[in-house]
């Protein structure tokens, strides 16, 4: 069982993870980049934000098509695999970071749209309702995604219905 206390969350979250868990190679930039820019597409025309955290940000594909966009977004992962991907224009405005934890000083203590996709089922349920807590401590307006069904991932530990 993978938790956030012990370390072996983020051990969990290489190669492996990303090549068989994360959906049809993670690391295709052009396949997912594509896909994430529709959501920022998205994002802004519902929403209309200045400033975004995306909090699980992966490889920061979100980060990346939201900047071009003229958003200032930001994102923090558990996974060091992860961030040491992002693409080198964007790698200032993702770090590596726990969400259970209070955010570093060097990122905004507010704002105007907080995304989560696709985290929270990683997470041991006590960890989930702190991360819940945080996030809606940093904005008013919150997109949470989370898979209702997919027991199979070994790193699903809380999928919830």
């Amino acid at each position: 069982m993978f938790n956030l206390i012990d370390g072996v969350y983020n051990s969990c979250f290489f190669t492996e993870f990303f090549d068989e868990h994360a959906g049809t190679d993670y690391n295709n930039r052009e396949k997912w980049f594509l896909f994430f820019d529709k959501i920022a597409k998205n994002i802004i025309e519902r929403f209309n934000p200045q400033t975004v955290l995306d909090a699980g940000c992966s490889m920061g594909y979100l980060v990346e098509a939201l900047r071009k966009r003229g958003v200032q977004a930001y994102g923090v992962d558990v996974s060091e695999y992860a961030i040491a991907h992002v693409d080198d224009d964007i790698k200032p405005y993702c770090l590596v970071h726990l969400i259970t934890e209070k955010l570093p000083d060097s990122l905004l203590k507010t704002f105007d749209l907080v995304v989560t996709i696709e985290v929270l089922e990683h997470l041991q349920p006590e960890d989930g309702a702190k991360v819940i807590k945080n996030l809606c401590s940093l904005s008013d307006t919150v997109i949470f995604t989370s898979t209702p069904h997919d027991f199979d991932n070994i790193t699903h530990v809380n999928v919830r219905p």
